[in-house]
């Protein structure tokens, strides 16, 4: 299985989606987590959700860390 795959078949570990497949949470809640979480590699892994989800974002979004 594919990294973006795992990814897909993982599960929310917290927040207002826990539970869901990352597949199936809103585009706009990945996109409020990538700016607000502090832990760098969550924010990360979240990014590349959206790079894959929307492939118009050429580079990640710019998280809150390091801001």
């Amino acid at each position: 299985m594919g990294y973006h795959q795992e990814r897909q078949h993982s599960k929310m570990p917290f927040g207002k989606h826990k539970g869901k497949w990352t597949k199936d949470v809103p585009t706009d809640y990945l996109k409020w987590l990538v700016l607000n979480l502090k832990d760098q590699a969550s924010a990360t892994y979240f990014a590349e959700e959206l790079t894959y989800r929307e492939p118009k974002l050429k580079k990640p979004i710019k998280t809150s860390v390091g801001s």
